[in-house]
């Protein structure tokens, strides 16, 4: 019996089983490279949590910088001083040469903890 002479719902079945038998045909070709890949994957996101993200101590220190800069006349941006290294660059520089003791101690704290993290750019 042919295709089209088999009733709508058996053409059907027949249909879905074919596809089913290629699938499992091309899934079982593909699992070798599909099981590096993960593997390769998982090693990738291991170094990633391995490295440090953020070379920025924690957010009471940035917000005490923050507060000082400003009462030297300075706004700090806080997800750019985090993130971009050439403003945070700038940012801890401005302090370094201000007049105020804490602020100064401070940013001399944050450089080298950056430095040890990754450094600035």
């Amino acid at each position: 019996m042919t295709m089209l002479e088999m009733p709508p719902l058996q053409r059907h079945l027949s249909a879905i089983e074919e596809a089913s038998s290629v699938h499992d045909a091309q899934a079982a070709d593909a699992s070798p490279a599909l099981w590096g890949w993960l593997a390769g994957l998982d090693a990738q996101q291991a170094a990633r949590r391995a490295t440090p993200r953020d070379p920025l101590p924690d957010y009471p220190s940035l917000w005490r910088f923050r507060h000082w800069m400003r009462e030297v006349g300075h706004e700090v941006q806080l997800p750019r001083l985090r993130y971009d290294r050439r403003y945070a660059g700038h940012c801890l520089a401005l302090a370094h040469a201000s007049g105020h003791d804490r602020l100064r101690r401070l940013a001399l704290q944050i450089f080298q903890h950056r430095e040890r993290r990754g450094g600035l750019s």
